[in-house]
């Protein structure tokens, strides 16, 4: 998505009828939601709440660091590796 905060504000007017509820409705109410955001991870630990899934969020709590993108992704637990242990 390239705007989490028109995704929220357009759930939080329009519940059942906005995009990302029609967008989860088939997710298994077992799925565990991971999402992945280069800002703070709790910006998106909401979309549990759209059906009652179980979130992991991952994201950037602590700012500082500087280097290439893949040393930061790896450094804040952003990469492939650290996505696909969310995963499990």
């Amino acid at each position: 998505m390239t705007s989490y905060d028109r995704l929220t504000n357009e759930w939080r007017d329009g519940g059942a009828s906005s995009y990302v509820s029609q967008l989860l409705a088939d997710v298994p109410r077992a799925a565990r939601l991971v999402t992945v955001l280069d800002g703070h991870p709790l910006s998106l630990s909401w979309l549990g709440a759209v059906h009652g899934h179980a979130v992991t969020p991952l994201g950037v709590s602590t700012f500082g660091q500087t280097g290439d993108v893949a040393d930061l992704y790896r450094h804040y637990g952003l990469d492939t590796d650290a996505i696909l242990r969310a995963c499990q």
